[in-house]
């Protein structure tokens, strides 16, 4: 990680990722308005946006809002209670409950095994095994298709369209 930076990105740098952004997801204008209102807030400054560099490509983006101005033009506050909340406190659970226990017996025991375990708490060690899911280099095409197998098999979900997604459910 000796060519790893993380700061707080300048508009050009911003406009770069955004650009990049909206490559990926071409036709969808919604991305579109996304990078209007992330470079409106920024030049209002009611956001801090700050980008990780690898080798001196942007290779992340966190965006801190630190004014109530820049959630205007988000959501209104009954969709979020009525829609985004409970959506995004359920998929909280399923993390803590499933998959972070998981990920960070996981991690200890792997160390463990391998030698490779440093001394330190149980907390270091946890907090590791958290920041290391934030740095996963994954192999793309291999975690869409076991997504795509999960999807159909324990969801009866079928993606028939990746952009923009499109999901048909399965009657068995």
């Amino acid at each position: 990680m000796d060519n790893y930076i993380c700061k707080i990105a300048t508009k050009e740098e911003l406009l770069k990722r955004w650009d990049y952004l909206l490559t990926i997801h071409p036709g969808n204008n919604s991305w579109c308005v996304y990078k209007q209102n992330a470079i409106r807030n920024f030049e209002e400054g009611n956001t801090i946006s700050y980008l990780g560099f690898l080798n001196n490509e942007i290779i992340c983006e966190l965006t801190a809002y630190i004014k109530n101005e820049a959630f205007i033009g988000d959501i209104s506050d009954e969709e979020f209670t009525a829609v985004l909340k409970p959506f995004l406190d359920n998929y909280d659970e399923y993390i803590e409950s499933y998959i972070m226990p998981e990920v960070i017996a996981y991690y200890i025991a792997n160390s463990y095994y391998r030698n490779a375990m440093y001394e330190g708490s149980f907390l270091q060690h946890y907090n590791s095994a958290k920041d290391l899911i934030n740095m996963f280099c994954e192999n793309e095409e291999k975690v869409k298709a076991e997504v795509f197998k999960l999807l159909l098999v324990k969801y009866a979900l079928s993606i028939t369209n990746e952009n923009p997604l499109e999901i048909k459910k399965i009657e068995y």
